[in-house]
């Protein structure tokens, strides 16, 4: 080394000394005396070389000599080039030879290229016309040699040895024979042939023109190949050594720059690199470039950090290794850790670890199966040996592997044939995550400690990790700390909400927490744990929290201690990102909570209680949600005072949740991460943020996309069928918050081609009311303004725009009351335009216009007609929609003199503007596509419809200089898959869908995307993915185009394309018309998409294959339906037999003597179990028969030669009735058998089916199968084949014929007419009738087939009814009378039971306690008389008699069963137990059992049943008591004997028997025996059962919704010009418009289905007109007489009460001392309802109304028509005061006119100066006045009796309340008071004693009311302003 010789012994050079060395290395060089190679950057070549003593050359130059050498060094991008002559291309062998020396694992070492020489023509992509791609190369790959040679589509690669970059010299040759593809290639003297495909169907001389091209060689790079680095020497080409033309970044020689540059320290290796040198400091204790440091890097890895180290980085770079070097210097105190991890899997698995457990270092190394563990040392966590330091060494040499822990060597022997290490990219130092479950994992801990020299092979890892390598990086931490430190404070991170520690085992009554936590959360539970009683009841729980910032203790007690809560806060904030200490003490039943210095205390828990033994750290599982889980950081946790370890502690998973370890790298990603959106709480996570989107209408990572579809018809394309509300966001990711709204699903639609769509419609209500009236006399001209529901004029706009089409009806119902649209009448939307049409859009016109009926201004209420009529229709113009205001005008602003009404139909809008059909487009095949524009902004959503179940539907391809991609994928009926491909990082989502994709129904496909994640949607599927890297760049994430439908053909994947069609297609914002991007030359892609099976072509239940512009049918039954839409089915051609002995068809066919052999199909249904279905023979006697031989078999036989073979397929019903399609099958003409084929069973008959030649009488007698049918056989007769079909003549066969149908027989390609054949055969009818279609057997009765005409037969034994329908109960209503006796002969079994059974249905309500006899089953022949009976007592229960053999047992079942409900009475005998057993309507069993201690004696010969009691035969006699039993009076029914229990064929039913008229068997002893009803399911085979079936609730979709309360009042109302008051008034009308509240200003609707009284009367005559008029004038007259006659009388009776009252005032007592001061009516206390009652009625009475004003209308009389209450009830409304008057000797109210008249008179009076009130005396000076009641003074009630004539003075009316205007008594009784002592109820509406009534209206205004105006008709007069409480009283004279 030349840094030895200048400096021998120096162990760090200095700066002149480095200087000093490159100065003598350059005079070294030149004197030398060689050439020097000079290169240059600048130039595709460098310069060559040039002797010394020659003249400078130009260094660019190409052409200069080549370097006088055979060997060069490679640098990187360097390569040498050499052009053979073009006539080698036409030689038939090429050879190629060099030698090669490198480090590096991959580079090309030549390549064999050609070029078009340039005359040629150019081919784009191609290097001529035939020729694609050509190239023979030879490159080092993972260290082996690859030969590869490539021809157009052919390609041959082939890999030779391993490890050939071992830095030596290796000689490789490669020689391929061109004309038979041979090729030989050696390498360091191996040989290796091969054979090149391509040669085996082409010739390389056809394509290799060395008239067109020029050949050419590279060395060191070409070919997209790897580059080679290192050097190369003699190069040959075609066995002449190569003189390259060209070179670049090439030096001559083979360079070693560690002989001419080297500067590592003196003491370690120098590595030639040969661009650069590299030193191994390996046992140096130096490190740096040069080992020139000599303090070695440091690290301290603190449990939660690791270190990782890259050994490359492509995957392609993996390679075997067989000499590896890793070695480190360790220190600790902890007994256990990883140390290094290092594996590999396939193709070789391989692992190196090595950890320290349990103070020994273990280390496993692993070569595919072969392992080798050591373990070393002793105690090496002891830092006192070797000051702590330990070093561990592992060598691997291919022979050895050599394990050394500080100086001791442990050396294993390796398999000479596995000694290769292959390792994944990444090695790990100190611990790591996710480790493999690993032979040698003996721990999982991550190492705590120090690190220093740690060694891959020559590179120093620390080194490099603090000098920011990037292929050296430290895991779990931010930054390494470097120096040796004792580790402490090892914070524990929860990085998301829902981690959490849980601790158990800590119970007690004290408890004692310590920690340390840091976070920014500003709501996170910290700590939990539950309360128990002494006796171990739950009492509530105890919780930490950080709440609003601030610490939170929290208690909550359970449900059954109170469910309280007790809290308290710390005026702390601890959500600072700061470490903050905590420490919890609970004890004795009060928790304390310290914060640094603060605490605050909690007390009063309850009763003595004790920690559960659980504490939860960080969340509460299913108490909480997660968005409160704790997220931050923990340190020193201590519990009980016991510090817990947390790196032990992450080894728990019972106690881990999601903690994990990492130095708490605590960032506030609310501050700086990404805002939520639309109102979302921004949560920060561990890695970033999470947004809690549950308040908001959005879901996502930053709540950014919308949870509801903006349409109606978004939902119905998303699936959602159902109508009803639904939530729309119509403004999508836009700020408007989502409305309801009310959706109709599947509104039909047609596009401009006609062809139907399905789609989803918006409809949106108002709140207009129908038929409103908006002309009328009484009304002037008006506006109304229209509220829709929850959706305001932005929202309905948007809508509007959004779908495809909107509708509004608009009806205006007129009498004589021109509309003039455009002039009188405006309608506005909410757009602002301005609508002057309905049902056209045609301003000024009507609907009626379209078909000409319109007059000529436009509508038919323009015709001003004396009738009703209507204009009405639809609008459907978008931009004039909704109608949002109506403008009423008049003619010449006046009011309207007809009369009409207006109805306005909500909004309808369905569809969507951009989904629209006729802008689909149909992808006929697989190979068809559309290319589009790259998606580069907004969302992606597009429909599609199929029937495959497969399909690529759209994928977008990546750039060259974008690599972003993404697909779109249907992986099956119910998967699609969307694929992405973002920073080079791939993701999926994979969506199941609940309902099939490929019913070739419309799906819709959306995709959504923000910067942080994507949403994916299928149809009603939905998921979210994040994106793994966030794409940061300003350009799109996608630039590549679009393919939609498939891929073109040189991209074709596996996944076909897409056949069928797409529509709706939008991306970036706009909506892309696909019917544009057809093109009719290419008519793969069709505008359009037609449906064929759209309108069922297939019939018969064929399934229609969409073609989608053609179809096929896939017949349901491929056997009996024929035609190209299955239209032709053979099985409607049915005959049926009805079984007699003429019962059959006979074909007789001449002309096919084929049929024998030809496929036979026919269908059959029969009920008999043995019937010949089918016999064909020839003249020959060879034969087919087919036949029914058993309910499950059915059988064919045929002759093979001389001999019947034959096959049964055994099934299940054979001849259940119902149709069974039968096939057989001559396999191969029958070569190969025969296949009998039964619906969808069959069996092969494995013999052939051989012929006989020659006739024969007697064909068959060989063989163990005979005859069974024996046809007419007539040796004479010409060649035939006849058939036999449902039978055969008796004569011939003893096979019953068939008693049912066949249909659709069809023998080879000829389709025999059945029917046609019935015609002329008795026996057989034309048509297959069922008669049991219909189902007439009721009650589970079987219906038989009686084939031909609908008739059947029903058997009912299985049933509890009779009759020929099962339609009768087999019941009987007994009175205690009358017994039904049922004989019969019992045989078999049933002569000695063992095991019977009997049950039956009663219903009684009978009383008392004789016992009655329900049955009697006894034998009249057996001299034993044995006999069972069940009888009952109505107060006691059921009961069970049996005599078996002389010998009695008896059973009782207790019950009140007399209670007029059917019960079921069971009664069981096995052997030696019966039972007894009682259930009701209830189903709930009553069962008594008991063992007969008799077990052997069975029942004789039972052969009578009594129902209902005994008859009067000496046969009973041996039934003891008989006398005391009395018959049965109720119902019985269902009554069943089975004398051998389970065995129908002896089952006994008596009553049935007798419902079916079967007298010969019964008899009726006494009175008749009628049918009756028991309500009760019974099932025959056992004991009655219930079945209960859980109803099912179709899906309300997603939403769920019910629309919620709407009420805003009526439409608005604005008078532009209100109508003239009816009275003559000096006040002028308002010339302003009057906005009236909407309250008060609903416009009375006008009927105009029936007009009104003064529209009628201009349908009267005159002289109906004149008769009125009279009748008004002469009423009119009366009232005014009786008007003056009441004036004049109440005139005299004012005059004589002055006069009275004078007289009393003069002698009336004093008032009462101390009387408050006077107060206004205002502050009076509310009146009872009684006294309200009892008040005058002055509106009642129109003098005192005109003078008083009105008093309030009562609500429970109702408003008069026209009148509106004068008193407003509006808040900016002025308010009244109502005077009130008293009756003083009543003490209460005035109750008539002259009470008021005279108090009104006693009020002048007393303003009159004359009273004797002194001069300047004021009323608050004087004592109370003589109507007056003083303050303590007591009113009677009005039900409280007088005394004396007159009212108690002590009795009370308004308690404690001064009342003013109290007069004395007038001596007039109350006219206007309900003669009822019944008081009214209270009324809603306010008093007129109200306090807020203050101050009485204008009198003008009572006159206005008097003459018919209504509040808002009424000028505007004024008014008495409010007056105080303390204001003096105000008299009205």
């Amino acid at each position: 080394m030349v840094w030895d010789r200048v400096c021998p012994g120096a162990l760090e050079p200095r700066v002149w000394q480095r200087g000093l060395v490159l100065l003598l290395t350059a005079l070294h060089t030149m004197a030398q005396g060689s050439t020097t190679l000079k290169t240059t950057e600048t130039g595709n070549s460098t310069s060559s070389l040039s002797s010394s003593s020659s003249s400078t050359t130009s260094p660019s130059t190409t052409t200069s000599p080549q370097p006088p050498t055979d060997t060069w060094t490679i640098l990187t991008e360097g390569y040498l080039l050499f052009h053979p002559p073009s006539s080698t291309l036409q030689d038939s062998e090429l050879e190629l030879e060099l030698t090669f020396k490198t480090k590096h694992p991959h580079g090309v070492l030549f390549c064999h290229l050609v070029s078009p020489k340039l005359s040629q023509e150019i081919y784009f992509g191609r290097i001529t016309e035939e020729l694609e791609v050509y190239q023979f190369c030879a490159e080092l790959f993972q260290g082996s040699l690859r030969i590869t040679h490539k021809l157009n589509q052919y390609s041959d690669v082939f890999t030779i040895g391993k490890e050939y970059h071992d830095d030596e010299w290796h000689e490789v040759k490669a020689s391929l024979d061109t004309t038979s593809g041979q090729l030989q290639v050696t390498i360091d003297d191996e040989v290796h042939n091969k054979r090149v495909r391509a040669f085996t169907w082409i010739r390389l001389s056809d394509f290799l023109d060395s008239d067109r091209l020029s050949p050419l060689i590279r060395y060191g790079s070409g070919a997209s190949l790897d580059q080679f680095v290192g050097c190369l020497r003699h190069p040959i080409f075609g066995g002449q050594e190569v003189t390259p033309d060209e070179n670049y970044r090439v030096k001559p020689g083979c360079v070693d720059l560690c002989v001419t540059e080297n500067f590592c320290v003196k003491g370690t290796r120098c590595i030639n690199q040969y661009t650069d040198m590299l030193c191994d400091c390996f046992g140096s204790d130096n490190e740096g470039k040069y080992c020139n440091i000599t303090q070695p890097t440091v690290v301290t890895l603190r449990g939660y950090e690791w270190i990782t180290y890259q050994l490359y980085q492509r995957p392609k770079d993996k390679m075997l290794m067989d000499n590896t070097r890793i070695s480190l210097q360790f220190k600790s105190d902890r007994g256990s850790g990883v140390l290094i991890y290092a594996v590999g899997g396939a193709p070789y698995n391989s692992h190196l670890i090595a950890s320290v457990h349990e103070g020994t270092v273990t280390v496993s190394m692993a070569f595919g199966n072969d392992v080798i563990q050591e373990r070393m040392g002793i105690g090496v966590d002891d830092e006192r040996k070797l000051k702590g330091w330990h070093n561990l060494t592992i060598v691997h040499s291919p022979v050895e592997v050599d394990f050394q822990l500080d100086g001791t060597s442990h050396k294993h022997s390796l398999d000479p044939q596995n000694f290769h290490l292959s390792f994944d990219p990444q090695i790990y130092f100190g611990g790591g995550d996710n480790f493999v479950t690993t032979q040698g994992l003996q721990v999982t801990q991550n190492f705590v400690g120090c690190l220093k020299s740690v060694y891959v092979n020559e590179i120093s890892v620390l080194h490099r990790l603090v000098g920011g390598d990037p292929l050296t990086k430290l895991k779990g931490g931010t930054m390494p700390q470097q120096g040796c430190r004792k580790v402490k404070d090892i914070p524990m991170t929860f990085p998301k909400s829902g981690t959490m520690l849980l601790f158990d085992g800590y119970g007690g009554q004290d408890l004692t927490v310590e920690l340390e936590f840091r976070t920014v959360r500003q709501d996170a539970v910290l700590l939990y744990f539950n309360l128990l009683s002494p006796g171990n009841v739950d009492t509530g729980n105890l919780e930490v929290w950080v709440r609003n910032g601030q610490p939170f203790l929290h208690y909550v007690a359970s449900l059954s201690n109170g469910s309280h809560t007790r809290n308290t806060t710390m005026a702390v904030v601890v959500n600072n990102n700061r470490w903050h200490a905590l420490r919890l003490e609970f004890k004795a039943g009060t928790a304390k909570v310290r914060i640094g210095s603060r605490s605050v205390v909690l007390e009063g828990v309850g009763e003595p209680v004790y920690v559960s033994g659980a504490i939860i750290v960080g969340f509460v599982p299913k108490v909480y949600t997660e968005n409160i889980g704790f997220v931050g950081c923990i340190r020193n946790l201590k519990l009980q005072n016991e510090t817990i370890d947390p790196i032990k502690l992450m080894d728990n998973r019972d106690v881990v949740d999601g903690v994990f370890l990492d130095g708490c790298d605590l960032v506030d990603h609310c501050r700086y991460g990404p805002p939520c959106q639309h109102g979302g709480q921004c949560l920060a996570d561990w890695d970033g943020i999470s947004c809690n989107c549950e308040a908001t209408s959005y879901t996502g990572k930053t709540c950014h996309f919308p949870r509801y579809k903006q349409t109606c018809d978004e939902y119905y394309q998303a699936g959602y069928t159902q109508s009803g509300a639904y939530l729309l966001d119509v403004d999508g990711e836009g700020p408007m918050e989502p409305r309801h709204a009310q959706c109709k699903m599947e509104h039909t639609t047609l596009d401009p081609q006609g062809a139907l769509d399905l789609t989803g419609a918006t409809v949106v209500e108002h709140n207009l009311d129908p038929e409103t009236t908006v002309r009328d006399p009484g009304l002037g001209e008006l506006k109304k303004v229209l509220t829709y529901r929850e959706m305001n004029h932005e929202v309905l706009l948007k809508l509007s725009r959004l779908s495809a089409e909107c509708q509004q009806y608009v009806e205006y119902s007129c009498y004589r009351a021109p509309i003039r649209l455009g002039d009188l009448t405006f309608f506005r939307a909410a757009s602002g335009q301005s609508v002057e049409s309905i049902g056209t859009d045609i301003p000024g016109h009507c609907a009626c216009s379209l078909g000409n009926q319109c007059p000529a201004n436009g509508c038919m209420c323009d015709r001003a007609k004396a009738s009703i009529v209507v204009d009405k229709g639809d609008n459907y113009v978008k931009a004039k929609l909704p109608i949002t205001e109506l403008t009423i005008l008049n003619k010449r602003a006046g009011s309207s003199k007809g009369t009409a009404n207006i109805t306005l139909g909500p909004l309808r809008c369905w569809g969507s503007n951009d989904n629209k059909l006729d802008h689909a487009v149909t992808f006929t095949t697989q190979m068809a596509h559309i290319v589009l524009p790259a998606w580069t902004s907004s969302d992606l959503r597009f429909s599609f419809r199929t029937h495959q179940p497969t399909a690529l539907l759209l994928h977008q391809s990546p750039q060259y200089n974008n690599s972003n991609m993404f697909s779109i994928e249907m992986l099956s009926a119910r998967s699609m898959r969307f694929f992405f491909v973002i920073n080079d990082v791939e993701f999926v989502s994979d969506i199941q869908t609940d309902e099939p994709l490929n019913t070739g129904e419309w799906k819709q496909i959306r995709v959504e995307r923000s910067q942080q994640d994507i949403r994916c949607s299928v149809s009603r599927q939905q998921q979210i993915v994040a994106i793994p890297e966030v794409w940061t760049s300003d350009e799109p994430i996608f630039s590549g185009l679009l393919y939609l439908g498939g891929l073109p053909g040189e991209m074709f994947e596996e996944t076909p394309g897409l056949v069928g069609c797409v529509r709706g297609m939008v991306y970036n914002g706009i909506h892309h018309d696909l019917t544009i991007d057809t093109d009719p030359s290419y008519p793969e892609v069709k505008p359009g998409c037609t449906a064929s099976c759209w309108a069922e072509p297939c019939q018969n239940g064929a399934t229609c294959v969409e073609g989608w512009g053609t179809y096929q049918c896939r017949c349901a039954n491929s056997w009996a339906h024929m035609g190209h839409s299955c239209e032709i089915n053979i099985n409607e051609d049915a005959i049926s037999f009805n079984g007699s002995i003429t019962s059959y068809l006979e074909i007789d066919d001449s002309d096919d003597l084929g049929m024998l052999e030809s496929t036979i199909i026919v269908s059959y249904r029969t009920s008999n179990p043995r019937a010949l279905l089918l016999y064909m023979y020839d003249h020959l006697n060879n034969f087919v028969q087919l036949e029914v031989t058993g309910r499950r078999q059915l059988r064919l036989s045929y002759n093979h030669f001389d001999v019947i073979k034959e096959g049964v397929l055994v099934v299940d019903g054979v001849a259940d009735g119902t149709w069974k399609q039968v096939v057989i099958q001559f396999l191969q003409g029958g070569n190969r058998g025969v296949k009998l084929i039964l619906d969808d069973q069959q069996t092969i008959v494995p013999f052939r089916t051989l012929k006989l030649s020659q006739y024969s009488d007697q064909p068959f007698n060989t063989g163990e199968i005979r005859e069974t049918v024996f046809p007419l056989r007539d040796a004479e007769s010409s060649p035939f084949v006849r058939m036999f079909v449902g039978g055969s003549s008796s004569q011939r066969t003893s096979i019953p014929t068939l008693n049912g149908c066949m249909r659709g027989l069809k023998i080879g390609d000829r389709v025999i007419s059945l029917q046609g054949l019935a015609r002329y055969t008795p026996g057989v009818e034309g048509a297959c009738h069922s008669g049991c279609v219909n189902k007439p057997c009721h009650n589970g009765g079987f219906c038989w087939e009686k084939w031909g005409l609908s008739e059947y037969q029903c058997d009912c034994t299985n049933t509890a009814y009779a009759g020929k329908q099962c339609d009768i109960e087999a019941s009987g209503t007994f009175d205690g009378q009358s017994v039904v006796e049922y004989m019969f002969s019992p045989n078999g079994q049933a002569r000695r039971t063992y095991t019977e059974r009997i049950s039956l249905v009663f219903q009684t309500n009978a009383t008392g306690s004789e016992p009655m006899v329900l049955i009697v089953v006894i034998s009249s022949s057996h001299t034993d008389h044995d006999f069972v009976t069940l009888w009952m007592k109505p107060d006691e229960g059921v009961h069970v008699t049996t005599s078996q053999g002389q010998i009695h047992h008896g059973l009782s079942l207790a019950g009140n069963f007399a209670d007029g409900q059917p019960h079921t009475l069971v009664y069981e005998h096995s052997n030696s137990e019966m039972s007894l057993k009682v259930h009701g309507t209830s189903n709930v069993d009553v069962v008594a059992k008991e063992t007969v201690p008799v077990s052997d004696n069975p029942l004789q010969v039972l052969d009578t049943i009594l129902v209902g009691g005994f008859t009067q035969t000496s046969v009973y006699n041996n039934f003891s008591y008989r006398h005391i039993y009395h018959n049965f009076t109720g119902c019985l029914s269902v009554v069943r004997f089975e004398p051998v229990a389970g065995e129908k064929m002896y089952l006994q039913q008596p009553l049935k028997s007798l419902r079916d008229n079967i007298n010969s068997s019964i008899v009726i002893h006494g009175n008749k025996v009628g049918p009756c009803s028991s309500p009760i399911a019974i099932d025959l085979q056992h004991d009655a059962t219930t079945t209960t079936t859980n109803p099912t609730t179709a899906n309300s979709g997603i939403q769920n919704l019910i629309m919620p309360p709407w009420n805003p009042g009526p439409a608005e109302t604005i008078f532009l010009n209100p109508p003239k008051p009816k009275t003559s008034s000096t006040t002028p009308a308002p010339t302003t418009p009057v906005t009236v509240s909407t309250t008060m200003a609903t416009t009375p609707l006008a009927n105009l289905t029936r007009p009104r009284p003064v529209l009628e009367s201009r349908f009267m005559n005159d002289e109906t007109i004149v008769i009125l008029m009279c009748v008004i004038v002469f009423i009119f007259l009366i009232t005014i007489i009786i008007t003056l006659i009441l004036w004049e009388v109440q005139e005299k009776e004012r005059l004589s009460l002055q006069t009275k009252g004078r007289l009393r005032d003069e002698t009336a007592s004093e008032p009462t001392s101390g009387s408050s001061p006077l107060v206004s009516p205002a502050a009076s206390a509310p009146v009872s309802p009684d006294l309200k009652d009892h008040l005058a009625r002055l509106d009642e009475f129109s003098m005192v109304s005109a003078t008083l004003g009105p008093s309030m209308r009562r609500h429970e009389n109702g408003l008069r028509s026209g009148l509106e209450p004068l008193i407003s009830h509006e808040p900016d409304q002025p308010e009244y005061t109502m005077q009130t008057f008293f009756n003083k000797k009543k003490n209460r109210p005035a109750s008539s006119i002259s009470e008021v008249l005279e108090e009104m008179e006693r009020q002048r009076r007393s303003r009159d100066p004359d009273t004797g009130r002194s001069v300047g005396a004021s009323p608050q000076e004087e004592g109370p006045q003589d109507w007056e009641v003083a303050e303590d003074q007591p009113v009677k009630q009005f039900d409280e009796p007088e005394t004396n004539g007159r009212d108690t003075e002590s009795d009370h009316l308004l308690t404690d309340v001064p009342i003013l205007h109290h007069t004395a008594d007038s001596g007039y009784e109350a006219e206007s008071r309900p003669q009822t002592n019944t008081p009214s109820p209270p009324s809603p509406q306010k008093s007129y004693l109200d306090e807020s009534i203050t101050s009485p209206p204008s009198p003008k205004s009572y006159l206005y009311e008097l003459a018919g105006f209504t509040g808002s008709e009424a000028p505007n007069c004024a008014s008495t302003p409010r007056k105080n409480s303390t204001d003096s009283p105000v008299v009205i004279t």
